[in-house]
Formats: structure tokens, sequence, C-alpha cells
């Protein structure tokens, strides 16, 4: 299960010569942990950092999945298609475009942003698309310099923005990045767009046996004995039924509650084929994170070291497979095994004053999930589930007082509290040009 550094022969091309010179370069066997310090080729080492990310692109893209692929493989096609020239300049950044293409596959490049680049990155996240970005980086010496990295795309679209930089698949863009300058959008032929869940335990019941996600049995494999997956009939009482969803920097860890193990595919690069386990939690390691995309009647589950494998019951047991859409074996109901609700508080502010248990000159109405539940109260202050829709609205104002805000308010709640404040103020008649508070005040 241990990754092990790969040692690559690379050929590349030599321009000035017309001749192949021979480069020992030592790339991470996880391409998540590329960085163009491993290669030997003194340019790639000073200028390789947007061919460092094009490879992880095409890599996590499934446009490329042969294990002898690695940037100094990339860098070479890009010399031989003219996309990198002599001085090592991209000449066009449409290359991983051409590379699919020749592959019999799919990456569109939308094109460059200069604007708006961290909207834009957002954006591209959450419509499961590809992100380069070009910005200055502080180094480690005090000094900056331009760099390229690929956006992680467990990053989440509202929040942290996470980029494969040195080796590292979680770093936050903002801890390295003093300035943004561009971000280069490509398109892959599926983008799997992923939503985050709660963090919570759950029991995940496959849509097609409807059964439970199971953690019992041995599995052996050489020299190796661990906890095996399945699928089983539910047991409420069963802790091998129960998993806590815990996210970092890489994605979902799946802790399976009978014991400290998280859900983790047999073999060390999360191939189709590779059997479904339980083992020891270890820290950078991808192929133990799992992300999920929601599709009708539940999600596919991800594997993060390789997306286009998801967790697919194959009989009674649990492996990895090539994702089919619309394969009930391969799509999963996330159950809670406990209810979590979140605050839902509607409170005034007069005059910036905040009336957290309501304000005698204000009432209002408030209908949840399209159901009216409260009609001119003062106060309101429920729990209700992550997912819950709701309207504050026939706000009315009495007194001294007029409204300051909205005449409704509505949404959807998320997985944390939500709180509604209607401002008010104090309203003020004119005498004789002078302003004077309203008797009634």
């Amino acid at each position: 299960m241990k990754k092990i550094l790969s040692i690559v022969l690379a050929l590349v091309l030599c321009l000035t010569t017309g001749v192949f010179v021979v480069y020992a370069s030592s790339y991470d066997a996880d391409y998540h942990k590329w960085s163009q310090t491993q290669s030997s080729d003194s340019l790639m080492k000073k200028y390789g950092c947007v061919v460092v990310a094009q490879a992880i692109m095409l890599r996590d893209s499934g446009v490329e999945t042969s294990s002898s692929f690695n940037p100094d493989v990339y860098r070479d096609w890009e010399y031989q298609n003219g996309y990198l020239d002599s001085g090592f300049y991209q000449t066009s950044f449409a290359g991983p475009e051409k590379y699919a293409q020749q592959k019999g596959k799919t990456l569109k490049f939308q094109g460059k942003s200069s604007s708006s680049i961290e909207n834009k990155i957002k954006e591209n996240v959450k419509n499961g698309y590809y992100s380069i970005v070009q910005a200055t980086v502080k180094l480690s010496d005090g000094t900056t310099s331009g760099h390229y990295m690929l956006v992680n795309n467990q990053s989440s679209s509202n929040g942290t923005i996470y980029c494969y930089n040195w080796g590292n698949p979680g770093q936050k863009l903002w801890d390295v990045a003093t300035t943004l300058h561009a971000v280069f959008t490509y398109i892959p032929e599926s983008p799997f767009i992923y939503i985050d869940i709660p963090q919570v335990q759950y029991r995940i019941k496959n849509v097609a046996t409807g059964k439970y996600l199971n953690a019992s049995g041995t599995y052996k494999n050489g020299n190796y004995t661990t906890t095996d997956v399945g699928v089983a009939a539910l047991n409420t009482s069963a802790a091998s039924q129960k998993w806590n969803a815990l996210l970092d920097s890489l994605g979902y860890k799946l802790h399976n509650d009978s014991n400290s193990k998280v859900l983790n595919p047999f073999g060390s690069s999360a191939s189709a084929g590779d059997n479904v386990c339980l083992w020891d939690f270890v820290a950078g390691d991808a192929t133990q994170r799992w992300k999920f995309q929601q599709v009708s009647g539940g999600y596919v589950i991800h594997n993060v070291y390789s997306p286009n494998n998801v967790v697919t019951v194959d009989g009674t047991n649990v492996v990895l497979k090539a994702y089919s859409a619309g394969n009930n074996n391969q799509i999963w109901v996330m159950e809670p095994t406990a209810v979590e609700t979140f605050k839902f508080d509607v409170n005034v502010n007069a005059d910036g004053t905040a009336y957290n248990s309501g304000h005698g000159n204000v009432t209002f109405d408030v209908t949840i999930n399209g159901t009216k539940v409260a009609d001119d109260v003062r106060d309101f202050c429920e729990q209700y589930q992550s997912g819950t829709t709701y309207t504050i609205n026939d706000i009315k104002v009495t007194g001294c007082f007029k409204n300051n805000g909205s005449a409704s308010f509505s949404g959807t709640t998320k997985n944390e509290n939500t709180a509604i404040t209607i401002p008010i103020v104090t309203q003020h008649s004119f005498d004789s040009g002078r302003i004077t508070t309203a008797a009634t005040c």
C-alpha cells in the first residue's frame, strides 16, 4: 500500500543539436505530488511549473492513464509539437487540448481570463472545469517569482482555493500567491461536479441492492491482511455500517466506526478492479480520499487519486470500477445516523441596536418548506435541517419606525446556523427646517 518513488528515464529532444539526451528524473508515483524539482532537466527545474500543471491535469482528467507518463514525457511532446520553444516558453496554452485529441479524448481549452480571476476560479470549480493560475508567489528566501499552478478541484467553490504546488496538492492559494495575473480554463469531456456533504456519521446504502456499505470479514492479498468491505442488509446496531465523513485539503476520509481505519482501495494507484477494504489512515495519501458527485437518486463516490474510478458493488463485494452514468451499482444514498439540525433565527435591528428577542414595533410571517408556521410574530428561533427552504414576509413596522431593508427574505438553509436580520430605523418629522423625532416615539 505504500507509495514508492518511481525512477523514470525520459528522452528529451535537444533542439539545438537535433539529438536526444537521456535525463534520469525521479517523479513521485502519486501524480498529485509531481513537482518541477523532481526533474533532472535544469530548464524543467527552473521554468517547468506550467508543464507540470498541465501534466497533472492530463492525469487527473483521465486523458492520460499510462504509469510511464510524467511531466518530462509531456514536455517532450510539447517540444515536438511546437507548444514549447527552445527558450522553454509556451507558444500556446492549447497543448493539452491537442494532446487529448491525439488520445481520442476531449479537454477543451476555453481561454485565458485576466479579470475577476478568483471568481472565475470558483466558477470553474463549481462547473467541474480545470484552472491553471498564473501568479506572483512568495519563495522561501523571501523573494517573489512568477509561477503557474493547477487548482485542486476539491476546492470549495465558495471557500478556500487549494492548488497543486511544489509537490503539495493541498497548498492554499493565498498562502503562497501575492498577485493573480490570469487563469487558463480547460473543460473536460464529462465534468465531474463535486459537492460538499455535512461532516457527520452516515450509513451508506447502495441503490441497486438496497444494502449498506459494511466492513466485515477478512481480505488477504500477498502478505497483507485487512478488513474487507462489502454490502450487507441493514443492521442499525452495527458499527461496521457507520462511516464518519471528515474533510481535509485532499478530500473526504471515510472512517469506519468499528475501528480507526478508513475506506481504502487495495493497491497504490486506485485502479479499476481494485478491491475496497479498510486500511490505517495515511496522511497525504490521495487514494484514501473521496469526492461526492450528486446524481439522480444519490451520490457517486469518486476516488481522489483516480477520479474516473468510483465505489461500485460487485455481487456482495465492493470494488473500484470506471464511472458509468446511470449505473445504480455506483449510486449511494448517504443516510445520517442522527439528523443534524441548525438554528434558524429571525431578529430585528433598530437604529443599530440588535433586538434578539423581538421588537414591539415589528411583526412578520414565517413559511418553512412551503407551509406557514408563524403568523404576525415578533420573534422566531427554531432548529431545522440543512436544505430547509424559508420565506420571511408580510413584515409590518409600526409607530415611529420604518423598514430599512427588504420587504421579504427567502432562501435555503445550509450546514450552519442561519440568522435573518430585519433592519428598522426611526422616522423623523420636519418642522420649519428642523428635524425632530416623531411624537409617537
